[in-house]
């Protein structure tokens, strides 16, 4: 495990695909770790987590921001036009 990282996550490789430029890994999630401190109310706090997530084609990284909507629900009031 990485010390420096709250959370870690155990996988099971399944299938490597190889691309001109990169590879991409296709994998199941078998346990995750996570450290007690980064728990509100018994719930993983991506606040207290602070993921960053990589941008391959702009070459940058980027921090989650405060979330914004319910998954499911958000559609539901969506109508589409005509």
């Amino acid at each position: 495990m990485i010390r420096a990282c709250p959370v870690t996550m155990e996988r099971r490789l399944h299938q490597t695909v190889d691309f001109k430029t990169h590879d991409l890994f296709i994998g199941e999630i078998v346990h995750a770790y996570c450290e007690e401190a980064v728990f509100t109310d018994g719930e993983l706090d991506f606040a207290k987590v602070k993921p960053m997530l990589f941008d391959m084609p702009r070459k940058k990284y980027w921090r989650l921001g405060e979330p914004f909507a319910d998954c499911w629900k958000m559609g539901l009031a969506w109508k589409p036009e005509g």
